[in-house]
């Protein structure tokens, strides 16, 4: 590997920046760059497991580098690390001198049409003129592509992928999942934003960002501002935990403070803040190519918004760029808009501002969120000229601009606007709600989270939402849920407060202690663990004497986290009073690692100076003996039926067994077969007796499921009364919602699509007026709800060809049929309906509204029909015999005749059809404003998109 030393060579020597560059860079108390390890190896990790496993918790270095072998993703909110971290870890393993894997950091927002082919984009774009030329000598690319792929086989490579969630589509992410799997002997190391939503890549070890906790906030606080430290922490005070959640945050913060000496009110307001402080010192300092200094805040934002609707990727290349900056120029009516001018523009932010290139002449804000803060920004001046179809459609209805509405919200000083917002945000997707319900100012949050207590939900649902606004105003609500007589509602309420997180939010928690039920006393220390205010300590502590062994557990398991000396006096005197001796050892990990000891003198020395005695059980001991928490692995396998070479029928008659175990088999291997033919199965075995077979239903659905079962699942989602079912539920919406990055079919995408009316014309004489008038009403309701209408009266046009517009009907994916006696004796009509039935899925494609002089409910009706039309083919016949002489030039006759006889042939079968149909009178229709056809045609419509996006 001697030939890679010029390639570690520029790794050694890269300057690892904050994403602001290095002019916010802060230092820690001995002078060291907050990026360098010394920081990082404060920043935690823990293991992400099922419920059968306990969790480990380290460094994240050390955490990613333990469980690389074997492949690991790292899971953390924006700004919590991630990319430091592997950026950090590259650098340690290049510094290395017995080095055996070359590390490469590979971000994944720039894949463009393989795996392989980032990677060796990943090496050229950073350190091509080494590699390349100097280190390797002249070799193409080709001969640095079979060495990468020998030393994947070899696993010579520590692989470093950064961002699962930027990459551009599904089958980017199933190309990764299976390079992954290919090469299991090459270490590997993946981040996202959020597991869970298809983001793991099924890959076993999964690790997550731990919030700084407060030691390490004011830590970081006072070494970044020596001087005014103190200060801003005490103007923070409860805030601090809000604010602190990730370094980038944290750090941001520390900037504003300094420069003003003002805490923004949110993150949107700490990021204007911020990036005006970071704009008006550059100014000072640069001179530019295009003069574009006084335009450069409103450029960034034009940029950022247009990246963000035309990308799913925060990448985009350096040519797109230039023209959305000259469009930029164009519409600020710049007297010179011409492209040299933009491609200057685009260098000078380049060069002095919050973008930088990336592989194959990209270019990308430094951090996503500086592009989600910049494009919430505009959106906050274009959101008032947007419809609510067009706001909900082509704003909140996508995952990627979820961030940027939560910071504009932040920013919006309109009640009226935030209102319209969250409540167009609650009718796409009731979590997208919540959580938008909590991020505008906190002046209109009383108005917002009342939108959602106001829901008419279960008690588990609407508690699981509540705790999803993190708004103190949600507590109110919360409360009334505390004294339950239900067990697990005190336990979903305790698990909503730990999310709130603020003072009151920890006042309720405090009281919760108290619950007669452990496993809520339980997840009550769990949410207080996780807010991690040392205020906590003095209230965990009475619990130390606690009946039950699994709270005294959990309380352990706070302490170790919380790492004050506080806790140390009451863990000394439990000791001897404490009869498992598991728990001793607990409590030995935790006094090891608070004080940084591991003997017995040294913790006598401790003791003495504290005036505390030593425990008995300690006196015969040397070292100070403990371990982290308990590991439980649980059962080692599963025992499967053989069903390999079984076919979907076998498979999906096996899902119906009597042994639960059969189910469990037969539902874990549908998942190889079509989505289409499985689904249905998937979701009826959600309802399954056997809670094993349900958990296999969610897997599957996680893996290959579509957005055709997310109104299903949602309903099933406001059925459940139990939080851990209904847990399930959401992380399967979620998955799938995650795969196809939006929250429901985009509604405009379904309304473009036509929708056919058949039915029979009013005479002149007044015959067919009922069928016309509910032509015209439902053509009404449905235009009015935004859908694109197709009808003979305004869309044929003067001339049209009238056979070629009902052919056109009969292929329609929707037809909308009005059925009256007229209509099932015209010759049109009846055309129209055969169309419809030769095109296929016959049943599928109409929608039907029966008038109450169609007679076709009864046999002896329907049979009146037949005779109808016997009787026109034998007139029609009777006409063509009474004729003399050729019958040439008759051929209309004939096709007419033709038509007759079609109609004739399949009228039984049609109208049988129709009867069977379960279709609601008119007057139902018309009393509750066609609500059923509306959402039968809607559901039809998404389905149908759901099967192209797979096709």
């Amino acid at each position: 590997m001697s030939h890679w030393k010029p390639y570690l060579d520029a790794i050694r020597s890269a300057s690892y920046d904050t994403p602001w560059g290095k002019r916010f860079v802060s230092v820690d108390v001995e002078g060291k760059k907050v990026a360098q390890r010394g920081f990082l190896l404060n920043l935690k990790a823990e293991t992400v497991t099922d419920r059968e496993e306990e969790k480990e918790r380290f460094s994240v270095l050390d955490g990613l580098w333990k469980y690389a072998p074997i492949h690991v993703v790292l899971e953390g909110r924006p700004g919590s690390g991630k990319t430091t971290a592997l950026r950090r870890l590259l650098l340690e393993i290049a510094q290395k001198k017995d080095l055996d894997k070359i590390p490469i950091f590979v971000p994944l927002r720039d894949y463009k049409s393989s795996i392989l082919e980032l990677i060796i984009d990943a090496i050229a774009y950073n350190y091509s003129p080494r590699l390349l030329g100097e280190g390797l000598g002249e070799r193409s690319t080709q001969t640095l592509t079979e060495e990468i792929k020998t030393y994947l086989v070899q696993g010579k490579l520590l692989l470093l992928f950064d961002g699962i969630n930027e990459l551009p589509s599904d089958e980017a992410r199933k190309e990764l999942e299976q390079f992954h799997k290919t090469y299991k002997t090459t270490p590997m190391i993946f981040t996202t934003r959020q597991l869970g939503l298809g983001g793991d890549l099924n890959i076993d070890k999964k690790l997550t960002m731990l919030p700084l906790t407060e030691p390490q906030m004011k830590e970081f606080v006072k070494a970044y501002l020596p001087e005014k430290g103190e200060e801003m922490l005490k103007r923070l005070g409860e805030r601090l935990q809000k604010f602190g959640e990730t370094p980038l945050l944290l750090l941001m913060l520390c900037s504003v403070f300094n420069e003003n000496d003002q805490i923004p009110n949110n993150l949107g307001e700490t990021f204007r803040a911020f990036t005006h402080i970071y704009d008006t010192q550059l100014k000072d300092n640069v001179t530019t190519q295009a003069e574009s200094k006084t335009l450069w805040e409103r450029s960034l934002q034009y940029l950022a918004y247009q990246m963000t609707r035309r990308r799913d990727e925060p990448v985009i290349s350096r040519r797109e760029a230039e023209d959305i900056l000259q469009e930029f120029l164009e519409q600020a009516k710049e007297k010179d808009c011409s492209q040299s001018r933009a491609i200057n523009w685009l260098k000078d932010l380049l060069n002095y501002h919050l973008l930088q290139g990336s592989i194959g002449d990209n270019i990308e804000f430094r951090h996503q969120l500086i592009q989600e803060y910049y494009a919430g920004e505009y959106l906050l001046v274009e959101v008032k000229r947007l419809t609510d179809e067009q706001l909900k459609w082509e704003y909140l209805n996508y995952l990627k601009w979820t961030e940027p509405v939560a910071l504009m919200l932040g920013l919006c000083d309109e009640q009226e606007l935030g209102e319209r917002v969250v409540k167009l945000a609650l009718d796409v997707d009731l979590q997208l709600g919540a959580r938008l319900a909590g991020e505008v100012k906190k002046e209109f949050q009383q108005q917002t989270v009342g939108l959602v207590s106001g829901l008419e939900l279960s008690e588990p649902l609407k508690i699981y939402l509540l705790g999803k606004t993190r708004s103190d105003f949600a507590i109110s609500s919360l409360s009334k849920f505390i004294n339950s007589e239900k067990p697990d509602i005190r336990w979903t309420v305790t698990r909503a407060l730990g999310e709130v997180g603020s003072q009151l939010a920890i006042d309720e928690l405090i009281k919760i202690l108290k619950d007669q039920e452990k496993y809520v006393v339980i997840k009550a220390i769990d949410s207080l663990e996780k807010i991690n205010n040392s205020t906590i300590i003095s209230k965990l502590l009475p619990l130390l004497d606690h009946s039950s062994t699994y709270v005294r557990y959990k309380i352990m398991d706070a302490l170790e986290t919380f790492e004050s000396e506080d806790a140390i006096p009451s863990l000394i005197e439990r000791i001897d009073q404490e009869q498992e001796g598991d728990i001793v050892l607990r409590i030995g990990e935790i006094i090891t690692k608070t004080l940084k000891i591991d003997k017995v003198s040294q913790l006598k020395e401790y003791l003495a100076e504290k005036k505390l005695q030593l425990p008995e059980k300690y006196k015969n001991w040397e070292w100070i003996y403990g371990f982290p928490k308990l590991k439980s692995y649980g059962p080692l396998y599963k025992y499967y039926f053989n069903t390999e070479h079984k076919t979907f029928e076998t498979l999906a008659q096996e899902t119906k067994d009597k042994n639960p175990e059969v189910r469990q088999a037969a539902v874990s291997c549908l998942i190889d077969f079509d989505i289409q033919k499985t689904l249905k199965i998937f979701l009826e075995s959600l309802l399954d007796e056997n809670n094993e077979v349900r958990m296999y239903a969610q897997l599957a659905l996680r893996q290959v499921g579509n957005l055709e079962a997310i109104p299903y699942l949602f309903s099933l989602c406001v059925q459940k009364n139990y939080i851990w079912e209904l847990d399930e539920l959401i992380e399967t919406i979620s998955t799938i919602q995650n795969r196809f990055k939006f929250y429901k079919y985009p509604q405009y995408k379904i309304k473009m699509i036509e929708i056919f009316i058949s039915y029979a014309w009013e005479s002149a004489n007044g015959d067919g007026k009922e069928s016309e008038d509910m032509a015209n009403q439902l053509e009404q309701v449905f235009k009015d709800k935004g859908y694109t209408i197709i009808r003979d009266k305004k869309d044929l046009g003067y001339k049209g060809n009238i056979e070629e517009f009902m052919q056109r009907i009969g292929r329609g994916k929707c037809i909308l049929i009005v059925i009256s006696d007229k209509y099932l004796k015209s010759e049109n009509c009846m055309f129209e309906l055969v169309e419809i039935a030769k095109n296929g899925d016959f049943y599928d494609r109409i929608f039907p509204v029966v008038l109450p002089d169609a007679k076709i409910y009864k046999a002896i009706d329907r049979d009146e029909y037949i005779d109808y039309w016997d009787h026109r083919i034998e007139e029609l016949n009777e006409k063509l015999k009474s004729r003399s002489g050729s019958f040439a030039n008759r051929q209309s006759i004939f096709d007419e005749l033709n038509l007759y006889d079609e109609i004739r042939r399949n009228i039984d079968q049609l109208t049988e059809t129709l009867k069977n149909m379960n279709t609601l009178t008119p007057t139902l229709h018309t009393s509750t404003e066609f609500t059923a056809i509306i959402e039968a045609v809607k559901n039809k419509l998404e389905n149908d998109l759901s099967a192209d996006e797979r096709g």
